[in-house]
């Protein structure tokens, strides 16, 4: 048997690893066997706030990062989950008691996924808009490239967590927060 990730609570913020905080970790509770399969952190909504400003402020300059360099870097991403699928696809088992096959096929699911969004998105610089630059040549076109809008931030929460106790609250970001 494959041996899973150890977690502990420990968590990384603005790059920076840090441990396990009293009375900001979540057990992980596995369906399988009633175990703790490991602990989480619980992120403040002021860390929250800490890790999207920082995002933010970071966002320019990867913007003007070349397409194929962040591509590069997701496809590593995705490499890491091939390198790493059985260990994962074991942590999926106990924590959501998935089968260990479709726990597998997920992970990978997951690396291509990310290999294909990253090789789309090297075609992809924004939404073409077109104007009528040539009006009596109607089979002209020019097209005007707009730039993503900035940074963002999702969450998909596992039907697991409705089972470990602590139950994690949801993030809202305050209406008319700059992207």
């Amino acid at each position: 048997m494959t041996s899973i990730p150890e977690m502990d609570g420990g968590y990384t913020l603005l790059g920076e690893s840090r441990g396990p905080v009293e009375g900001q970790t979540l057990e992980v509770i596995s369906p399988v066997d009633g175990s703790v399969v490991g602990r989480v952190h619980e992120f403040t909504p002021e860390e929250i706030e800490t890790a999207l400003n920082a995002a933010a402020e970071q966002q320019p300059a990867w913007a003007e990062q070349p397409l194929d360099v962040r591509a590069r870097l997701l496809a590593k991403t995705a490499d890491v989950l091939e390198a790493r699928a059985d260990e994962l696809a074991e942590l999926l088992v106990m924590e959501v008691a998935k089968a260990r096959k479709d726990s597998r096929d997920e992970v990978l699911r997951s690396a291509d996924f990310i290999r294909f969004t990253a090789e789309e998105g090297k075609r992809i610089v924004g939404d073409a808009q077109f104007s009528d630059a040539f009006p009596r040549q109607p089979s002209r076109s020019s097209p005007a490239v707009v730039p993503g809008s900035g940074t963002c931030s999702s969450s998909t929460p596992g039907w697991t967590w409705s089972r470990s106790p602590g139950r994690p609250r949801p993030v809202r970001v305050s209406p008319g927060r700059p992207p």
